[in-house]
């Protein structure tokens, strides 16, 4: 129905020369969400590889390093993007790099730090569990 209108719909846009960037990017970042929500693993593309690609294009979006931390604690362990190897942590830590007030990812970081003395470094300063939960 819908979805398969819409996956169908980015698909072409994707093939089509001279598409506006950032449309690109809004296509497959809506199409890696409802992927994703729906749990839907079933097409050409996972959540996960329409961030990517969505990242490729736009390196600097916040939303979509998040939401490639969430489709990979799902899917992988680890992703290339741009040449560079990521786990899920270092996605978030990449959404908070460009966006600190980012909450969201604050709390999805603190989810992936192990124990509550473990510390990641955000920004040049370093956070520990409960540090991350009351940031978010």
């Amino acid at each position: 129905g819908n979805i398969d209108r819409c996956v169908g719909c980015v698909n072409r846009a994707i093939e089509l020369p001279g598409v506006e960037p950032a449309l690109l990017v809004q296509g497959l970042m809506c199409m890696g969400e409802v992927l994703y929500k729906r749990r839907i693993d079933t097409y050409p593309l996972s959540s996960a590889q329409c961030f990517i690609r969505a990242l490729e294009i736009d390196i600097d979006y916040a939303q979509a390093w998040y939401n490639l931390g969430n489709a990979m604690s799902r899917e992988e362990e680890r992703v290339v993007v741009g040449g560079v190897s990521y786990t899920t942590q270092q996605c978030y830590i990449k959404a908070l790099e460009l966006d600190p007030t980012y909450l969201e990812a604050w709390g999805n970081l603190g989810d992936t730090i192990m124990s509550k003395d473990d510390r990641e470094k955000v920004r040049g300063l370093w956070y520990t569990k409960p540090q991350c939960y009351t940031t978010a």
